[in-house]
């Protein structure tokens, strides 16, 4: 399987898991597309927030992968966002968004 099918399949497995709470709010900071706040308790949620006028895909994307990957530096997560972004179909981002909408706690 190649790499950024492995990253999407761990993406989608995140948006379905219990302890993780998206927000899709306004971000006031041109700057920010959204924010990942991962709690070193695993019995806490962890709160993905996102701002529908950004990029709102690239963003859960990335976001996400903060949560899953929340040791890694902010260059690396960039890195493997962008593998996803540019080999995923039209199709295969249709089917991440529709993932989001059955699967995720908003």
């Amino acid at each position: 399987m190649q790499e950024h099918m492995i990253h999407l399949n761990s993406i989608k497995k995140f948006i379905k898991n219990k302890n993780v709470r998206f927000l899709i709010a306004k971000i006031d900071d041109p700057t920010e597309h959204g924010f990942c706040l991962v709690s070193k308790d695993k019995t806490l949620e962890t709160i993905i927030i996102l701002d529908p006028e950004k990029e709102f895909l690239a963003t859960l994307i990335h976001e996400c992968l903060h949560g899953i990957y929340n040791d890694y530096s902010e260059s690396r997560i960039l890195k493997i966002e962008s593998q996803i972004v540019k080999k995923l179909s039209s199709a295969q981002f249709k089917n991440l968004l529709l993932h989001f909408g059955k699967h995720a706690k908003v």
